[in-house]
């Protein structure tokens, strides 16, 4: 079967040491190579705050990897996500090649298009 490519965001819990969280991301890093895979790209986007309270948590560690991989072993992906109490929240979508754009692409050009949006008001106002 032919690999696809993936990203995966997650957030952890705001309150890990940093060498909790290298061995978590090493956890999902070596599941994906130990499969075939191939680990694309690895962005931490550090502590932010939830839009929501989850878990009684305020705040949650933001981290994306984008990876190549079998469809077959997504499933056990987000089981090792879903059984760590450590995870609040992941998500894995499948790369849109088309416009080859994804997440990370997104939320700059998001940021970009919501500072521009801030300046035009505050030089209107």
């Amino acid at each position: 079967m032919a690999l696809k490519e993936y990203e995966n965001i997650f957030i952890l819990k705001p309150d890990l040491p940093d060498e909790e969280i290298d061995s978590l991301i090493g956890l999902l890093k070596n599941h994906l190579t130990e499969n075939g895979g191939t680990i694309n790209e690895e962005d931490r986007w550090g502590t932010k705050r939830l839009a929501y309270q989850m878990r009684k948590f305020r705040y949650g560690y933001y981290a994306l990897l984008r990876f190549s991989v079998e469809p077959e072993h997504i499933r056990e992906l987000e089981t090792i996500a879903r059984h760590n109490e450590n995870f609040l929240k992941s998500l894995v979508l499948l790369h849109d090649g088309s416009t080859g754009k994804g997440l990370a692409e997104e939320k700059a050009k998001e940021e970009s298009t919501e500072k521009k949006s801030s300046e035009t008001a505050k030089s209107e106002g």
